[in-house]
């Protein structure tokens, strides 16, 4: 990545730039969107998430950003801003993913006791959670610009395109779980 556009990166995710100071570069948007298809992989493969679901819900992410971010902005009317927004988003995720990949990997897998409330999480899992709460104030920095509305509705924008992207992943890629035969169904 050109320096100047990883200093716009490091400034828009820093609240000091927007979108539309990025350039109108849509190789340069793809590549993004690309290395952090290729550092979510290999995080993921680390921390040891099976790889026939890591792979396709990786893949499924960077489609629905490519399709979400056009479909938002078409709706809108704000189209033409597609390039700079998917470079806004693909490289700031990618900066996003390249700081956390250290610490998800040294946390490795999530322990299944924190997420039924037995076990308290590591500072590590709070590390990962704050950079999760400042990458959705980012997101939503990207879209006020972008839809050119209020940073709380930005917000909204992508926490909604968030939770539809997770419903569609748990939809596509939810294991399938047979009944079993003690159970009587």
């Amino acid at each position: 990545m050109p320096p100047r556009v990883t200093v716009s990166l490091i400034e828009l995710c820093l609240f000091r730039r927007g979108p539309q100071d990025l350039p109108y570069r849509p190789p340069l948007a793809l590549a993004c969107l690309l290395a952090t298809v290729l550092v979510e992989l290999y995080t993921n493969l680390r921390i040891g998430e099976p790889m026939g679901l890591v792979i396709p819900t990786v893949l499924a992410s960077a489609l629905f950003a490519l399709v979400a971010t056009r479909l938002v902005l078409r709706l809108a009317g704000h189209e033409p801003r597609y390039w700079q927004t998917l470079l806004a988003l693909a490289g700031s995720g990618l900066l996003f993913a390249a700081v956390a990949a250290p610490v998800r990997i040294a946390i490795g897998p999530i322990d299944p006791a924190i997420l039924q409330g037995s076990a308290s999480p590591p500072t590590a899992y709070m590390i990962v959670a704050l950079m999760g709460l400042w990458r959705l104030a980012v997101i939503g920095h990207i879209w006020r610009h972008a839809l050119q509305i209020r940073l709380p509705v930005g917000i909204l924008v992508g926490l909604g395109l968030f939770l539809l992207e997770m419903a569609l992943i748990v939809v596509l890629f939810a294991p399938v779980v047979s009944p079993s035969p003690a159970s009587g169904a």
